[in-house]
């Protein structure tokens, strides 16, 4: 497993979403190899202009299980029950091969646990879809956080989530199917600053402002709203993911020491656009975090896509937020 180059790596996608618009061109910058996927999702490819000029990087099969027979990394962009259901299928059963997962990993962190360590048992690889954590901004939260005891650091993402816009009843809305602000928006938040340093959870509250459901929610409910509070080593730490924000789409970033501002960062996301810094020119019409992505799987490529312990405290921190909501 470890041995295979980029170029020789086979690689497949599961997932006609982001596993089109975002997994597949970034792994057509990082090999020159095939991309394997599924035969529905060909009418997907060639009603967008920015993907048609992949289509003949692209292998088409009938269904999930031709596609596992002929790659050795996939990509799951899918539901994460169905992240869960696909790695409790080929993890351990004779599959040698990279899961390339989103967040969140599984619908609830007990199962994200679950799967994680089956991968890490099995001599499987992996790779978490936290490309978040290569921003600027992420790089000085991480230094912030490294460097000092005594900083007060503030993350404000606030917007309005596409399937609140569009009124669609999808399982992004729902903390039970790993929806919601927390499971979905803030678990990026979440993945950095786990792979930093180990956190105590002072607060955590999950809200729903939709049509008027004010208050605390039950874990089976629509979460719009997320705040969390950490602290360690002396620093402090809000994250606020608000995803039905009606105004204009904002990302803040705030750092204070002893009363005084030492960084700030603001954008309408929190991937800012110009993403050149990993050089990767972005064409038109392409998803600003695709730098991102290809960043990820070079650095995953280089540590030989060993399951991580940044991937283990991130489940770890998710599972301890979670503990500390009040019912």
């Amino acid at each position: 497993l470890s041995t295979l180059l980029a170029v020789d790596r086979r690689f497949g996608i599961l997932g006609g979403g982001f596993g089109l618009y975002g997994w597949m061109p970034a792994i057509a910058r990082f090999t020159s190899g095939p991309i394997y996927t599924l035969r529905r999702y060909e009418q997907a490819v060639l009603a967008r202009q920015e993907l048609r000029q992949y289509y003949d990087r692209l292998l088409f099969v009938n269904d999930d299980q031709a596609l596992m027979s002929q790659v050795d990394a996939i990509v799951c962009a899918q539901r994460p029950v169905d992240q869960y259901a696909l790695v409790k299928k080929y993890c351990g059963a004779g599959w040698d091969g990279v899961f390339i997962l989103e967040k969140p990993l599984a619908p609830t962190p007990k199962q994200a646990k679950e799967i994680y360590d089956c991968i890490a048992a099995s001599g499987n690889g992996i790779l978490m879809g936290f490309s978040l954590q290569y921003t600027s901004w992420a790089l000085n939260v991480a230094h912030i956080v490294k460097n000092s005891t005594d900083s007060e650091i503030l993350i404000e993402w606030r917007f309005l989530a596409h399937h609140y816009a569009n009124g669609l009843l999808t399982w992004k809305r729902y903390v039970d199917d790993g929806g919601g602000a927390l499971r979905f928006y803030a678990i990026h938040l979440i993945g950095l600053l786990a792979s930093l340093q180990e956190w105590q959870i002072d607060k955590v509250a999950l809200l729903s402002d939709h049509e008027g459901d004010g208050g605390h929610l039950s874990q089976s409910s629509e979460c719009t709203k997320a705040v969390v509070t950490m602290s360690s080593k002396g620093n402090h730490i809000q994250i606020t993911c608000d995803s039905y924000w009606c105004s204009a789409s904002q990302f803040t970033v705030t750092a204070s020491r002893a009363g005084c501002r030492v960084y700030e960062f603001r954008d309408q996301s929190p991937f800012p656009k110009a993403a050149q810094n990993y050089g990767q020119m972005l064409r038109f019409g392409e998803d600003a975090r695709i730098p991102y992505l290809v960043y990820l799987l070079r650095n995953a490529e280089k540590q030989k896509w060993a399951p991580n312990i940044s991937i283990r405290d991130h489940v770890s921190l998710w599972q301890m937020i979670e503990r500390s909501v009040k019912p």
